[in-house]
């Protein structure tokens, strides 16, 4: 290499270092950069080499940024570097795998959805099945209806999955066989056929979750399938698209993923929810905050179920989702005061339910909510003292992967 090339890849590479260092952290940037610059000099980094140098230099310090956010002096700066990290992996054309962090990864797929890796991987789900069969069996014996609701995680084509990372089959599929091995009554919202064919429409682009639509046909179809194998005689009607409003902000929202790997790589999502057109829904909710806290709201759909003030538009800070109920909860008992019939329902959930919950609570008379993540009490205690008609469990593939899910007892 001639001594003009090195000289100019120094200045381009000096000038990188030292631009990422009055922005976010000197003394990091540098240390980790000292010995790249040292190798340009003395020729044993060729000028082809420069680009993933200048990239591997950015992404070790995006991933310090992301491991020990706590211990930065001006985490404000954190979210712009994130953005600016990806940025310039769209610039080195690394558009499929955009980051390595402790337990998961998270790639792009053709049509530009966000997916962590870690949900996409299969695992053996046998403690789980057991777990599920056996409450399965004792609810029978106290003659309560039971369902496992299948809430998919994001569809991915075998070809769009980065080098060495493709399962052997579907998380989504694997779930469902085991389901099905072992006895276990569920249903699989995917067999829905309301819901979109095309399967890149299930989900926000940047975030895991579904969408309000998905969650909305999801409630559509769980009050079919609750009617149609326990003979409950819901009203389907009150559920049709047109008795809905479609409230949306465009752009508004960057989900999980999209947090990890910055706007700039993402893009954002528009956020959208379904109110009730009618003006006469009467609702009361009951939310035990924590042990010893318990707020209670009482009025319409919009008053008790979306909850504004997250509707702000922070994309690193906010979490829109929470929108949906205010976010999760260990107990909370709904109460429609206009139902027509006298349904009560116990809903074992993660979060995809809060999506979903305030429209199957719009045909039942009572829904108690149970998040196992933050309830303390035995459930099947519970269960057997408030006797509801049914237990629905929504869980989408990341419950799997907790224990805590599946504590019953």
């Amino acid at each position: 290499m001639s001594n003009f090339k090195k000289k100019v890849i120094v200045v381009l590479f000096t000038g990188l270092i030292f631009a990422l260092a009055v922005y976010f952290n000197w003394s990091f940037t540098y240390y980790h950069s000292a010995g790249a610059i040292e190798a340009i000099k003395s020729g044993d980094v060729s000028v082809s080499n420069f680009t993933t140098i200048a990239g591997n230099t950015v992404r070790n310090y995006y991933l310090r940024l992301m491991k020990d956010k706590g211990e930065l002096t001006e985490p404000a700066r954190t979210d712009a570097f994130i953005d600016t990290y990806g940025f310039i992996q769209n610039v080195f054309g690394n558009d499929v795998v955009i980051s390595k962090i402790p337990g998961e990864t998270v790639f792009k797929t053709n049509d530009d959805r966000l997916i962590l890796e870690k949900l996409h991987s299969v695992y053996t789900y046998s403690d789980q099945m057991k777990s599920l069969k056996s409450f399965s069996q004792w609810l029978e014996s106290k003659d309560i209806d039971f369902l496992v609701t299948h809430a998919p995680t994001k569809e991915v084509e075998d070809d769009e999955y980065p080098t060495g990372m493709r399962p052997e089959k579907s998380v989504n599929d694997c779930i469902i066989e085991e389901l099905s091995k072992n006895g276990v009554p569920y249903i699989d919202y995917r067999e829905n056929p309301e819901i979109s064919a095309d399967s890149s429409d299930w989900h926000y682009r940047t975030d895991h979750h579904w969408n309000a639509e998905t969650a909305f046909l999801s409630a559509q179809y769980l009050v079919r399938e609750l009617n149609r194998d326990f003979g409950y005689g819901l009203d389907e009607s009150i559920l049709n698209f047109e008795n809905f409003n479609c409230e949306v902000h465009e752009k508004a929202f960057l989900g999980s993923a999209g947090k990890k790997t910055g706007i700039s790589f993402a893009g954002t999502d528009d956020f959208k929810f379904y109110l009730p057109k009618s003006s006469d829904t009467d609702f009361s909710v009951e939310v035990t905050v924590s042990n010893d806290k318990i707020e209670q709201k009482h009025g319409s759909f919009e008053d008790v179920f979306i909850s504004r003030k997250h509707l702000v538009q922070d994309y690193y800070k906010g979490i829109m989702y929470t929108t949906f109920m205010n976010g999760d909860y260990g107990y909370q008992i709904i109460k429609n005061n206009n139902a027509v019939t006298d349904k009560r329902i116990v809903v074992i959930k993660d979060s995809y339910a809060n999506a979903m919950v305030p429209y199957l609570a719009m045909v039942t008379k009572e829904i108690v909510m149970i998040d196992p993540r933050w309830y303390e009490d035995s459930m099947k205690e519970y269960i057997e003292v408030y006797n509801p008609d049914a237990v629905v469990l929504v869980y989408n593939p990341g419950a799997y992967l907790e224990e805590v899910f599946f504590d019953f007892d």
